[in-house]
């Protein structure tokens, strides 16, 4: 989009800086699973090739570059600030196995394939022919058992949403406020609501969920220059014209929207997309992240749950999930159908003991050896059941944090980088966090120079009233602060 880009979209990207996201969804080890679930095993994320289109300043692809020393990323922009960003930071971490390239991708030939592709923001931020252009390049980028993680806004949740951005726009130009970041506007939007409405309910929590954006993001999301939605149905056209076949929505939580009882739609199993499709209506979905692959890649029918033991699972907690009409009970609570109900309370219990852990299900298979008299079939069927409930995470590859604090904390040069940028901090799980000022100071300083004494001291010095022993745990349990640096760290100095 370099050559005949809107006046407007280039503008906005020569003048504002695309704020540094990590989006957990498009990890290789999560979108895997859900390809795995389908039929097609794909490469493990420690030895995979991975591009990115639209990567912006690289902080989706720079955490997996850190963590993955053997694997190859490629990230390409149209932004050249934004690469030039992205290549400063790789530098200054010391991360050498990743290139990041300024490149239309209209006009951008992969010359190779890749086991992943990712294109997170892209897809509904660019004009339709562009669209289909984006899908074409993902499938001839795709390695025969390549997969793509796309990012699209969806219907319905995208009807209501759109007419916001346009009222609010016209309000910000009537009463002077920003048009690409209406942050007053929408604050007098939302107060104008009627209460005890559900349409103002549900147009309250889009209202509140602009705002939190903030100035920094809303002129790339909802108030972009270009932001359009379409159909599960819609994109699968486009997808399949473009040479690509649907596998699923990258977490299997994802596939249906939080609170849509699919049940009463039982009839329509025969046609799964079409089912979500019904389910994304039904709870107002506005956000996709879809794997897709080459329609003539090597997927196996009739794939079953077992695949599961071969991957990695951690607790998220509470609730229950139903299989077979037996409640399946993460040992918070009793559970119903007493046989099998009570080997899946064990399931569940020492799951929970593991926890942050992502741990090898064949760990787990090895912990209930003697517990339960459930089978590995039996296990795997249940995790896959929880899974889809978001009472568990699958991956395809195992994390397993420093449980304690180490005596010299150490964090690596990337996410020391990121602190001494005041950049949202990327934990093992892909998941960023916002930290203040002066954490990051701290965090800066966590080279593995420093006792934890010293550092508690520099905690009460530039933090006072801040529980460091307990936030330095908490970093830990996020695999964020490891035990020692390595050989070569080339991190920033504190």
């Amino acid at each position: 989009m370099l050559a005949d880009m809107s006046a407007t979209v280039q503008g906005l990207y020569d003048s504002r800086e695309y704020p540094p996201m990590s989006h957990p969804a498009t990890h290789p080890a999560v979108a895997g699973v859900a390809a795995a679930i389908a039929g097609l095993p794909v490469a493990a994320p420690a030895v995979a090739s991975v591009l990115e289109i639209g990567c912006a300043a690289g902080w989706n692809l720079l955490p997996m570059a850190m963590a993955h020393p053997q694997a190859e990323h490629l990230g390409i922009d149209f932004a050249p600030q934004a690469v030039a960003v992205a290549k400063e930071v790789a530098a200054a971490a010391g991360i050498g196995n990743v290139v990041f390239e300024r490149a239309d991708f209209r006009e951008w030939c992969p010359g190779r394939t890749f086991d992943h592709v990712i294109a997170h923001g892209v897809y509904s931020w660019v004009d339709a022919p562009a669209r289909q252009i984006l899908l074409e390049r993902c499938r001839q980028a795709l390695a025969p058992a390549g997969i793509a993680c796309v990012g699209f806004n969806t219907l319905a949740g995208w009807t209501l949403r759109r007419q916001v951005v346009e009222v609010a726009r016209a309000v910000a130009v009537t009463l002077g406020d920003d048009p690409s970041a209406p942050l007053a506007t929408l604050d007098l939007l939302e107060r104008a609501l009627p209460e005890a409405t559900p349409h103002a309910g549900y147009l309250g929590w889009i209202l509140a969920d602009m705002r939190a954006k903030g100035r920094r993001l809303l002129p790339f999301d909802d108030f972009a220059p270009v932001c359009d939605a379409c159909s599960l149905s819609g994109f699968a056209a486009a997808a399949g014209a473009a040479g690509l076949r649907l596998l699923g929505e990258a977490t299997l939580a994802g596939n249906l929207p939080e609170g849509v009882d699919a049940g009463p739609l039982s009839g329509l199993e025969g046609n799964p997309w079409l089912l979500q499709e019904a389910c994304d209506m039904l709870g107002g979905r506005s956000h996709r992240v879809m794997v897709v692959c080459r329609d003539d890649a090597p997927v196996a029918d009739g794939v079953t749950t077992e695949v599961l033991g071969g991957m990695a699972v951690r607790s998220l907690g509470g609730g229950a999930v139903r299989d077979g009409g037996v409640e399946l009970v993460d040992g918070a609570g009793e559970p119903r159908g007493a046989a099998e109900g009570s080997m899946a309370a064990a399931l569940f219990t020492t799951l929970a003991g593991y926890s942050p852990a992502c741990v090898p299900v064949a760990k787990l298979l090895e912990a209930l050896s003697g517990k339960t008299a459930a089978t590995p079939a039996q296990v795997c069927g249940w995790l896959f059941d929880a899974a889809r409930a978001g009472l568990v995470e699958l991956r395809t590859e195992p994390v397993m944090p420093c449980a304690m604090p180490p005596e010299r904390p150490w964090l690596d040069p990337l996410r020391r980088e990121a602190a001494r940028r005041r950049w949202p901090l990327v934990d093992a799980l892909h998941r960023p966090g916002t930290l203040s000022e002066e954490q990051c100071r701290l965090l800066m300083a966590m080279d593995g120079s420093r006792r934890l004494e010293e550092l508690e001291a520099l905690a009460t010095a530039h933090c006072p009233g801040m529980a460091f022993r307990p936030w330095l745990v908490h970093l830990c349990e996020r695999g964020v602060v490891q035990s020692e640096a390595v050989p070569g760290d080339a991190g920033t100095a504190a």
